[in-house]
């Protein structure tokens, strides 16, 4: 975000420069010579000394927006963000028209981060100047950031309106479909975004992604080789690669995928989670794979999922006390999940505590009365204990629902 909003400063810094004429004598002149200086300063990255200049400048000529707004952005490029907003405050008090100083701000807010303040300051820019994409860009940003997706895609829909050349939009506009299920749109616009930068790595990623989620693993695999081959070191392709190798029954090729994670990233834990999963598969690698879920678990103790599949591979190994504590565990995190109250029965039933069992059944289906494989397994439970007729009752809603 820093560097883009130095780049974009720098595309109004000549207009800021030869805009600002003093009106008077000597004090001005001065003023606008700081000015300048600062300015130069600004575009060399020395942002410390651009501030003293812009400080210096406006001690002589308080009343120049611009040097408020330049300040500003120096501000903003050293994290300093209270001072940036206030220095944006500044320059708007003195020119309330100037589209600039409400973008620069909208940015710093969006940081910060103060979302609803934000989005009045690109609504404002956009009213000001209506051609202005970025503004329409970023304030859709801020809509994916609340998952308001269909807003998202409706203010980047905007902005490509009026610029279709650039990059980020289009990728951004692919990703606010994705969440939104629409696949073959989220490909389309990736696919202009490839067009307009054919080595965007982020594109084919992305792209990859969305090919994974329609299940077409082939072409998502193509996208990941397309991405590595623009950057071979980076960690989280190499990862999603070997989901996307899993899921095409290449237990090998996702396995060296995930190691391959590991040695450029020893931190990832989601390489060491997904290559768990993938060795627990196999009944003489479920040791390898709980030291897997180990590794994840001591990485991220948050990671959903990781409890639920060390608590598969301990009931694999017929530890069923370790696996209650892990489904328990999981539960935590995910307490409205029906297939995890399901596990639950089923660990539950194979331990021999049938009563228990069946009580984790019923949160399953009060979750989802809809869930058959909750109903299927209560049925065989019950039949085991000698309630055939609650055995039957469970199988006839099964069918009823598989009927309609």
């Amino acid at each position: 975000m820093k560097k883009y909003l130095i780049f974009l400063f720098f595309f109004y810094l000549s207009f800021f420069v030869q805009s600002y004429q003093p009106l008077m004598a000597q004090p001005e002149e001065d003023a606008t010579r700081l000015f300048r200086e600062g300015a130069r300063k600004l575009v060399a990255r020395e942002y410390r000394t651009a501030i003293d200049l812009f400080t210096q400048g406006i001690a002589l000529d308080k009343y120049n927006p611009k040097a408020y707004g330049s300040r500003g952005l120096a501000y903003a490029a050293l994290g300093m963000l209270d001072s940036a907003i206030q220095n944006y405050n500044y320059s708007i008090e003195l020119a309330p028209n100037d589209e600039k100083a409400y973008y620069y701000r909208g940015l710093a807010l969006m940081e910060y981060p103060d979302w609803k303040a934000a989005l009045y300051d690109f609504q404002t820019v956009v009213k000001l100047n209506p051609r202005n994409a970025a503004a329409y860009y970023h304030y859709g940003l801020i809509k994916y950031k609340q998952e308001k997706y269909k807003d998202a895609i409706d203010s980047f829909d905007y902005a490509l309106g009026i610029d279709r050349q650039n990059v980020r939009y289009w990728n951004n506009r692919g990703a606010a479909k994705d969440k939104m299920q629409d696949y073959e749109g989220a490909i389309t616009d990736y696919g202009e975004a490839i067009k307009l930068k054919p080595n965007e790595e982020q594109a084919y990623y992305n792209r990859a992604i969305a090919y994974g989620n329609m299940e077409k693993f082939a072409e998502a695999i193509a996208d990941f080789d397309k991405a590595l081959s623009v950057n071979p070191q980076q960690t989280g392709i190499y990862t999603q690669r070997g989901r996307a190798k899993s899921q095409s029954k290449d237990a090998a090729g996702a396995i060296a995928d995930f190691d391959k994670a590991i040695s450029l990233n020893p931190q990832d834990a989601l390489a060491y989670y997904y290559r768990g999963i993938e060795k627990s598969k196999t009944d003489a690698q479920l040791k390898e794979a709980i030291a897997d879920f180990d590794q994840a678990i001591k990485l991220d103790a948050k990671l959903k999922g990781v409890y639920l599949h060390r608590a598969l591979s301990y009931a694999g190994l017929d530890k069923l006390p370790e696996a209650l504590i892990d489904i328990e565990r999981e539960l935590k995190q995910q307490a409205q999940n029906p297939y995890i109250h399901m596990m639950k029965g089923n660990l539950l039933a194979a331990q021999g505590s049938n009563e228990e069992a069946l009580k984790a059944y019923e949160q399953s289906l009060k979750i989802d009365p809809k869930f058959g494989d909750a109903y299927y397994n209560r049925a065989m439970l019950k039949f085991k204990i000698g309630d055939v007729e609650g055995g039957n009752a469970d199988l006839q809603a099964l069918e009823k629902m598989n009927n309609k």
